[in-house]
Order: structure tokens, then sequence, then C-alpha cells
């Protein structure tokens, strides 16, 4: 049979990257079927099951990837397929994680094309990994440039000094026709700095450019109504935390409010208001409006229950097997659900007429699309010649032309190459969950250990894993905050990481209790992440360990420069995190200013480690700034998270100080101040203020502020010599 194969092959003069594609061309009478293909492989991949597809001949192929022994340390990135599939660098000694609930989550979390091999020190990653050498601080990414044309993933084995490595194409067994040419993405093979603060930074600009990623100049704030009420929420519940947003906008500044799962009759009948709900969507859309938020709504238009409306009524609708079985597409909503094919005519025009009823009629400028990967599942499509990627894209398109190009888009449950340039944020973690570990019906004891199941464990170790995504490919979504005192099983410390992740995530940020039953200091805890960072914060260790604890941000504003640190303890059990000068950037010479947010103390740092004590699950946040002498200087606030960006103006004269603050909302807190001073007089907006001396010159001053407020210090003598 006459088949044309061509390799286009670049080199990029910006970057070290190699990229190759593959083109296939029928001359021949009949349709043919793209199988698997690869693009590169180098040493040998073992038999397994989830590499038997690359057992070729018996000898290992041309070339090699010489790495370090297992002992040096050598590493690989694993990225999931989609927003809730494990993400994170393993070790050569690790097996990789994967669901032990068979059919009821596997095709939920798994790309079918990629699976999970079972050995330690082999890996599979979709569409992109990196081999990791801590020891010489280089990686070597491989994969690929966009998956516009077809799912490609990365298998590796490290078990040898010469490891294996393959980029392969999942071409699904789409046909092409008679006549017909099909171009694979762009692989690439490039070098990455593992000293350069955003390693990643090259490769995510040009996956980036090639897909066209859409990023806002603003990340969005508001409420969900998902983790609180759940299935049953309804529009008395809708409108009393819409009534509670508006008359909190002074404090707790939200933007959007969105209506979850439970409005609709079923997961499939989404023209159908539930019987319950208490509401109309136009309605409480327009009431969103009135109140000067953006109104949003979650739809899941690839994905329904086998009773739902679009089932009965459409079984062609439904991707189905060679066999004509429905594809399974998980359990969830206590069903196995089906997926539906997005390039069936009837089912392309089912989700514009949804879309644009959300739209143009609801009135709904903020959409979450939820459980896309249903659409990207292996089966039988009206469309044969479309790979699952191509498919995927068509029912984003779909989508996005329907809502229009004004309307911000969330994506959820999406394969994540897919997702870039329809998207305006992604979900880059499993949910989260009103408690640290997994569970099902509240037992843990099976389900603890599920990489992907709603946790805010599994939550914020996908958000660290993916932080550096934010801002290049769309605005990261972490998940929802989930602050409240009752109806939770989260302790305070184990809230505080939640918050602290998704705070220097700098990307969305959502909250999904009820508002009007918060007691007074979780609202403080929300108000201080107003207004959110400027961008995200460096995981330092992604590289080095699963899941990673160390974040760095760098920050410089009216007061000066200082780095925002935070340190996560993953453990059970309460520990002593050894913080490195080096590692923060700070030499090993002259006194340091440290101020713990979440404990509102602080000490003088001389040493070249500093051992903080952080209870279990929980998180330390701190503000490091150097001794300037006797100059007086802002050493850290609980005002807001940053620790000083709300300072929009600093001035010092002789025996004076003033700082005007602008935070956009009320707040109440503390600051500590350097001042060369042994007696203090500190007003706010004029009042006097309580203060107290902590020694060697620095003051704590109590502060109740305004939307804009101006603190003023004066001080009397010079502090003693000891």
């Amino acid at each position: 049979m006459p088949v044309v194969l061509t390799v286009d092959m670049a080199l990029l003069h910006d970057a070290p990257w190699l990229l190759w594609r593959l083109g296939v061309e029928n001359k021949g009478p009949q349709a043919i079927e793209l199988g698997s293909f690869r693009m590169l492989e180098a040493g040998r991949l073992r038999r397994s099951p989830s590499f038997q597809h690359l057992s070729g001949s018996s000898g290992p192929p041309a070339g090699g990837l010489e790495m370090p022994a297992p002992e040096e340390g050598v590493r690989f990135f694993v990225n999931g397929w989609q927003s809730w599939s494990f993400a994170g660098s393993l070790g050569v000694g690790d097996r990789q994680p994967r669901t032990r609930l068979g059919p009821l989550s596997t095709p939920i979390f798994i790309n079918p094309r990629t699976g999970v091999p079972r050995q330690r020190g082999r890996f599979a990653s979709d569409m992109f990994g990196i081999v990791l050498q801590p020891a010489t601080r280089a990686g070597l990414l491989a994969g690929w440039i966009s998956q516009l044309e077809a799912f490609g993933s990365v298998d590796v084995d490290l078990q040898n000094r010469i490891a294996g490595l393959c980029i392969r194409g999942q071409g699904d067994r789409a046909a092409l026709e008679p006549g017909s040419a099909f171009h694979s993405d762009w692989a690439c093979l490039g070098l990455i700095d593992l000293d350069r603060p955003e390693p990643l930074e090259d490769y995510l600009r040009l996956s980036g450019r090639a897909a066209g990623a859409r990023v806002s100049a603003q990340a969005p704030a508001g409420w969900s109504s998902w983790y609180y009420y759940f299935e049953t929420v309804n529009g008395e519940n809708v409108r009393s935390n819409l009534d509670w947003i508006a008359h909190n906008r002074g404090l707790v500044p939200l933007d959007v409010l969105q209506i979850d799962d439970g409005f609709e009759a079923n997961v499939g009948d989404w023209l159908t208001i539930r019987e319950g709900f208490d509401g109309r969507p136009g309605e409480l859309s327009q009431a969103a409006r009135t109140a000067g938020l953006l109104p949003g709504l979650w739809l899941a238009p690839y994905i329904a229950k086998p009773r739902a409306e679009w089932a009965r009524a459409h079984p062609d609708w439904i991707l189905r097997s060679r066999s004509g079985r429905a594809v399974n597409a998980g359990y969830n909503w206590s069903t196995f659900n089906v997926g539906l094919d997005p390039t069936h005519p009837g089912v392309q025009e089912a989700v514009d007429r949804l879309v644009r009823k959300s739209v143009e009629d609801w009135g709904f400028e903020f959409l979450k699309l939820d459980f896309l990967y249903a659409a990207a599942l292996p089966g039988q499509r009206f469309d044969r010649t479309r790979t699952r990627a191509q498919a995927m894209r068509q029912a984003l398109h779909t989508i996005r032309q329907a809502a229009g190009d004004e309307t911000w888009l969330l994506g959820c449950g999406c394969p994540l190459g897919s997702g870039i340039g329809y998207v305006d944020s992604m979900r880059i973690g499993p949910d989260v969950a009103p408690r640290w570990s997994p569970a099902y019906q509240g037992v843990e004891l099976f389900f603890r250990k599920e990489p992907g199941l709603p946790s805010v464990r599994n939550a914020v170790g996908g958000s660290l894993s993916r932080m550096a995504l934010n801002r290049q490919w769309w605005i990261n979504d972490p998940d929802c905050l989930l602050v409240r005192a009752r109806d939770t099983h989260l302790k305070d410390q184990e809230v505080q990481t939640l918050i602290s992740v998704a705070a220097l995530t700098a990307g969305a940020l959502f909250d999904s209790d009820d508002l009007t039953s918060l007691d007074p200091r979780r609202v403080d805890w929300l108000a201080k992440l107003f207004p959110p960072l400027p961008r995200s914060a460096t995981v330092l260790d992604w590289w080095q360990t699963h899941p990673p604890a160390a974040l760095r941000l760098d920050l410089h504003g009216a007061v000066g420069s200082w780095t925002l640190a935070a340190f996560v303890n993953w453990s059970d059990r309460p520990s002593d995190v050894q913080i490195s000068r080096a590692a923060l950037g700070f030499g090993s010479s002259g006194a340091l200013h440290v101020l713990d947010f979440w404990r509102h103390s602080y000490l003088r740092w001389e040493a070249e480690t500093l051992s903080q004590g952080i209870p279990a699950h929980g998180v330390s946040v701190v503000a490091v700034r150097h001794e300037e002498g006797s100059t007086p200087a802002w050493l850290g606030d609980t005002l807001h998270f940053s620790q000083g960006l709300e300072v929009k103006a600093w001035e010092c004269e002789e025996a004076m100080a003033r700082a005007q603050l602008d935070l956009g909302h009320r707040a109440r807190g503390s600051i500590w101040l350097s001042l060369p001073g042994t007696s203090i007089r500190p007003s706010v907006d004029g009042a006097p203020a309580a203060w107290q001396a902590i020694g060697r010159g620095v003051f704590k001053i109590d502060v109740e502020a305004e939307a804009s407020s101006e603190i003023t210090i004066r001080w009397d003598g010079l502090p003693s010599s000891d």
C-alpha cells in the first residue's frame, strides 16, 4: 500500500531545543489506520504490561541515554493526562502512583493509551516528561510542543545506567482516507537548567505560543456553591451567599458568583431545572450582575448519566467500543457514566445550544466546564478520521464558538495539552474536600492513598507540582478554599496550608463555604488574601521530592525588597524543618529579620539554618528581610499575605515614619517595625494605636485599617546597646 512518510526537523535559535514531526500521506486506494508511532527511542525499555507496545526487536535500538547510577539521585518528572491526574517527580526506587479502584476510576485519571507502569523506576508521562539529574542540576525534557493532532507521551526506564526513553504519539486507529495526509504535533527534546528560577519557562512559552494560550491580565476571585452544598444547592443558598458577598465586599472583595452542580435535573438533562432547586438560572444570573458580580455556571457537556435524556434519546451520541458497548467514563454520582462523541453533529448541535442558552439567554459570563476528558475516551466516533486529541479539540472548539471570546472558560478534568488556547483558567490538581486525606462516604482506610480522589492533600500536591504553568498556558486554578470551622474535618493548620498554597499560586481564588456562617476569624483569613499576589512563587524542590514542600517568592515594594517563603509539613506528625539561608538567596553573613505570618511572631536570624517547628499537615509562611542597621524598616505584618505589598508609600524623617496603606478593603492585624528609638507613638488615621516593644529596636503595632489608611509612627530616644 503506497504510503509516503516525511520527517520535518527544526532547531530554535533562541533555545537549546530540537523539534521534529512526522507526516503520513495515503497515496493508496483504501483507507489506512493510524497506530501508535515512535518519534524517538533510546536505550532499552524492558518488557512490562505497560510497555509491551514498545518491544519490537530483541536488541536495543541504536543509541542510548547514559544516566548516573541510581544512587546518584536520578529522577523523572511525570505529567499526568488531565487536571486530576498525578503530577510530580519520582526516583528510581519509586512506583508511579496509580488508582487501585479499577474501572471505577481508571477511565477518569489515566490516558488509556499511555498507561501506568507497575515496576519501580519505570514511568509514563503525558505530553512531556523530564529526566532529572540533581547531581549536575540539569534536566532533559522530552515530549511534545502541543496536543492538537494526537495525544503523545514519554516512557522511561531508569533501572539501568543506559536508561530507556521513548517519545510516542497515539494515532488511536483513526482512518486516513485515500489522498489524505496527517501531520503529527512537533516532538521536542531540550536541556533545562535546574538552577534557573523558572527552568521550564522556555518550553512552556514555546508550547503556549504554538497553541495560542489565553492568559488574562487578572485572575478571577469568587465563590462556588459546590463544596458546601454539593448537589443539594438551591436558589435560596445562592441568594443568601450573594447577599453576603454584596454586603462584605469592603472586607472580602469577590467578583464571581458560580453555581455548581445541582441546578440541573440530571447530568445530561441540562435544560430541565431540578425540582427543589427553587430558582431560575437566568434570575440568579441577573441578581449577581446587579450586585456587580460576574455570574458563573457549572456544566459537564460531554459526560452523561446513562438514564439522562441525552443518553436515552440519542444512543448514537454515546462513545462505544467496537462491540457496540458504551465506553465506561468512570464512576461518579453513584453510577457508571457514558462519554459523548464530540464529532457527532447531534452532540455538536446540542452542546452549542446548551452553551448559547447558558450565555445568551441565562446571562452567565463564566462557565466551569467539568469532566471534559470524557470527550477524549477511546471509542468509535462519527468522524472516524479524528484522533482522540482532534476530537477533544473539536469539543473545546464547539464550546468556545458558542460561548464567544469574552466568556471566561474554566477547564476541569480536561486533558491539559488540549486546553491550551481554549480555556482561560484550568484546574491543575485533584478536587479539594473538607478533609485532608481521601475518603469515600467517610471511610479513609482503603482510599487514603488514592492519588486523584478529592482531598486537601491531593489538591495542594497537584497545585505545587504544576505551579509553573500559571500565566504560561492559562491562569492556574488550584481549586476552592474551604475556610469554615464547622461542617469540616479540616484542622486549623490544614486550612492554613490550603490557603497559603492557593495564595502563592497567584491564580484563581475561589471560596466554597456557606459564607453566611463563617466566624470573624475565618473571614479575616480570607480577607488577608486580597489583593492577590502579583505572580506565582517558585517551588524550590519540585524536581527533588514529591510532594514538593518549599516555596519562595521574591517581592519588592515601597518598603523595599524581601522574600516570602513557605514550607509544608506533609508528615502526619509535627516536624522541625531546617531552612537554609542559601536556599532563600541570602548570603551567609549579616542578620535577617523573620516574621512568621500564621504564628504572628518575630525572630532575628543569624545562623546558617533556621529551625521551624510545623504541626502535622501545617505550613510555615515567613517574610525574610536583611537587617538594615538603625534605618527604620518594615519587617512584616499580618494585614496582608504578602507582608508588605499593601504599603503603597513609606516615608521616613528624623524621628517619624509614615506608611500609606491601600488594600482596597478593611483589614485588621499587626505590623512589625525596626525603629531607632526606645519608645514610640503610633497612630492609624490619626487615632492612637496599641504597641509593644519586642526587643532590640523592634516594635509590634496593632492596626485596624480602612480600604486606604495612613499609619504614622513617632519615636523618642535611642535604643540601648544591650
